[in-house]
């Protein structure tokens, strides 16, 4: 992405210095805009609105804001009237001007009663200062409480042209001394410097868009015009990749190849954590609306390498203007992120989300909000593996340049409420535009990318090993392999994963999916902590074997093996539900079960001439415990789980049961790890 915004050192040392002043509290700022002389109002820049809230433009180096008030008209005067959200007896205007500061020639306030006085005026006006300047007026004890507040600025003298307010604030603190801050993520302390990557990725023609692997062994970039793309120097964008070394140094940059690069102009966007699905931005020709067009795409691994991009048909997928499209993925596969300017965007790039249903459509475009969104320009969005925390790039908020990369996080399922975005600090956020950050699922290490000078061949790729105020919430990273239950052989196959309900209330569930490695049957997924997982793998022939992890108590970044099983539909064969819960010394199945329990009876009416019977077992109990009752209680338990399966519109001549009691254990009751695996159900294919 290109941001037309420079930056003087200077200026950079201002801001920082801004961001450690004290006293920012007890200030009231406008939340209504009661009238205005003119705004500057292109492609949704500059309006009056955006002088309402706290400062959000008091950049460095005396520039035009897009989330400031610019009048247009300069006519001799021009004024911004706002009002707040009560009144109160101020001791102090607050004016936050952010370019020219200096060409305010009146400040007017009103009481409740709409009756004006004047607080300020002054003729001849001092000279401009073109950095930005916080103003505050001392008001009088003789005005009353404050209702609203005129700013009126001098509009046609040359000197004073193209002036801007960001803020308006009232406090009744005298003493109150307010500079703009930089909403800072806490206890911000790298571990150590930025680490610019060697020449195995960096190139003096330009990379940009890094993509690292959840397990952050491949590296995925974005290279332009390299002598080795497909169509050589004249090809703007191929995808190349790297894999990570044995000494933890990147090997050299391949070209993806001429299938994933068949396109015209291809982008890395995001990376599932199978390492077997990425998402893609292309760039083509639309012939039947004769006009360039772009759009996400997945590229799948296959037995022979990678797939051509699939392009996902999002409906109402468009940009208007020249706004260039980011786009972005969930780490559970279920949502995708794009940046562009279109009739709903608050400014001149918002970022939007597309929602995968049921039925494999995806949703139109949903601005993600406010919170987020500003006049300016949002892009590059990476969600954290945690499935909560998104990354972005924004010119719309006080920062240290051009381009500072923030971080917020989702607070519900609505995907558009966000808590308040904060900016990693000025070890990553440099003068300069920083932008399209990513990182692994431990969240140990940051990739990011530095332009020294806007162009393609001044943008090089960055690292950093981060600390925990900047990681996302923990998360496990489930590894193993798709295996034929039977032979053991690797499958090719998808993997789907959902949390599991604690209570007849909890009905909502967090999908994700993944697919298994076509050669080997690896597969990898990201779990959030705090909840209860289910996950599987399918494929066409086999029934898969449920597993369940339990990440309630997960208090940092984790790896587990956990192999999937998939068991040929054939007589015989045995399945284990893994995932049917009891109540403690009961037959009562608990909400968790229902997941397993619908699939199962989905699949017995999906094949009416499949018959099973399922299968009830306990361990040994405990001291004292007769067999009669742990039979009693697998039948029992066997009984409900058929019960449940032919309330859900089986036939009752596909389902049997019976109960085991403790006659055939599979580990030792000794342990208390052999005690779970023995009290289980399963059921048997006895006619196909």
């Amino acid at each position: 992405m290109k941001i037309e915004k420079k930056v003087s050192l200077l200026y950079f040392f201002v801001i920082i210095c801004y961001a450690g002043c004290a006293q920012q509290d007890n200030i009231l700022w406008a939340n209504e805009v009661l009238g205005y002389s003119s705004q500057h109002y292109e492609n949704k820049r500059y309006a009056a609105r955006e002088v309402i809230g706290k400062p959000n433009s008091m950049l460095p180096g005396g520039v035009l804001s897009a989330t400031a008030w610019y009048p247009y008209t300069r006519k001799a005067e021009e004024y911004v009237w706002v009002r707040f959200s009560k009144i109160i007896k101020a001791k102090q205007i607050i004016v936050c001007q952010n370019y020219n500061a200096g060409g305010i020639i009146r400040i007017e306030v009103f009481d409740e009663k709409l009756k004006p006085y004047t607080l300020l005026e002054r003729n001849p006006l001092p000279e401009p200062i073109k950095a930005g300047e916080t103003s505050q007026y001392t008001v009088p004890v003789d005005v009353p409480a404050i209702h609203s507040v005129k700013i009126i600025l001098q509009g046609n003298i040359k000197k004073y042209d193209f002036q801007q307010i960001d803020a308006i604030g009232i406090t009744e603190n005298p003493t109150l001394t307010y500079q703009p801050k930089i909403d800072l993520i806490e206890n911000i302390k790298f571990p150590s410097l930025p680490e610019k990557l060697d020449e195995n990725i960096n190139s003096p023609y330009g990379e940009d868009d890094p993509i690292v692997s959840a397990d952050g062994k491949i590296l995925f970039i974005n290279r332009h015009n390299h002598p080795q793309n497909i169509n050589g120097e004249e090809d703007h964008s191929d995808i190349w990749m790297s894999e990570i070394q044995p000494d933890g140094k990147w090997g050299p940059l391949k070209n993806m190849g001429t299938i994933v690069n068949k396109i015209e102009s291809v982008w890395p966007c995001g990376a599932l954590p199978d390492n077997n699905t990425i998402l893609v931005g292309t760039h083509y020709y639309d012939i039947m609306k004769q006009r360039n067009a772009t759009a996400p795409a997945f590229c799948y691994r296959k037995k022979n390498g990678w797939s051509a991009p699939e392009k996902v048909n999002i409906p109402n997928c468009y940009a208007t203007g020249n706004s260039t499209l980011d786009y972005g993925i969930a780490p559970n596969g279920k949502a995708i992120f794009m940046a562009f300017e279109r009739e709903n965007s608050y400014g001149q790039t918002d970022i939007f989300v597309s929602l995968l249903q049921s039925d494999g459509t995806w949703t139109e475009p949903i601005n993600i909000g406010r919170t987020v969104n500003t006049a300016g320009r949002e892009s590059t969005p990476f969600m954290a593996a945690d499935n909560v925390t998104l990354y972005f790039c924004s010119d719309g908020r006080n920062g240290y340049g051009g381009t500072d990369i923030y971080m917020t996080r989702r607070l519900d399922n609505s995907w558009t409420k966000w808590s308040e975005p904060l900016n990693l600090g000025p070890i990553i956020n440099t003068p300069k535009d920083d932008s399209e950050y990513s990182l692994t699922a431990s969240g140990d290490y940051a990739y990011y990318v530095i332009s020294q000078d806007g162009s393609f061949k001044g943008k090089d790729i960055y690292r950093i090993k981060l600390n925990e105020a900047v990681k996302p919430k923990p998360t496990c990273l489930v590894f193993g392999k798709t295996l034929n239950a039977k032979t053991k052989e690797p499958i090719e196959a998808q993997i789907f994963y959902e949390t599991l309900g604690t209570d007849e209330k909890d009905t909502i569930k967090e999908s994700g999916i993944a697919r298994s490695n076509p050669n080997t049957g690896s597969y990898k997924i990201s779990l959030r902590g705090g909840k209860l997982y289910g996950f599987r793998a399918e494929a066409k022939g086999y029934i898969p074997v449920d597993e369940n992890l339990s990440l309630v108590d997960l208090t940092e970044f984790k790896e587990i093996e956990k192999n999937l099983y998939l068991v040929p539909i054939e007589v015989g064969q045995t399945i284990s539900l893994n995932n049917i819960f009891f109540s403690p010394n009961s037959a009562k199945l608990l909400p968790s079960s229902y997941p397993e329990i619908d699939r199962v009876a989905q699949f017995l009416k999906d094949n009416p001439q499949i018959k099973i019977e399922i299968h009830g077992h306990t361990d040994n109990g405990v001291a004292g415990t007769t067999e009669s009752y742990l039979l009693q209680l697998s039948d029992e338990r066997a009984k409900s789980v058929a019960d449940a399966i032919i309330k859900r519109g089986v036939k009752s001549n596909q389902v049997k049961y019976k109960g085991f009691g403790s006659s055939k254990p599979i580990a030792d009751n000794n342990t208390a790890e052999g005690r779970q695996k023995n009290r289980r159900v399963e059921f048997i294919i006895v006619e196909k």
